[in-house]
């Protein structure tokens, strides 16, 4: 069966993978209309790990934010002001 295309907006992104023995971090580089966003999603094993967490300096938590949804992003890139844009 062939595939058809979907209507709808574009997200371009590349996703890198870091992985410890603790956790295990996605992170995605944007380009295209979204070009200079970063989003890092950081998985735990358990809620007191992400409990104990503490990101970088200079990491946002923007977890549960639609504005950081992809479905949001696709649909309203001129929502963020990203640097170098």
């Amino acid at each position: 069966a062939a595939l058809l295309p979907i209507k709808g907006a574009v997200i371009e992104k590349r996703r890198y993978f870091i992985e410890t023995q603790e956790r295990r971090i996605s992170i995605d580089e944007f380009s295209g209309a979204l070009k200079g966003l970063i989003l890092a999603e950081v998985e735990f094993g358990t809620q007191g790990d992400c409990d104990a967490y503490v990101a970088p300096q200079g990491w946002n938590e923007v977890t549960g934010q639609k504005l950081f949804s992809c479905g949001y992003l696709a649909f309203n890139p001129d929502a963020l002001a990203v640097p170098g844009r």
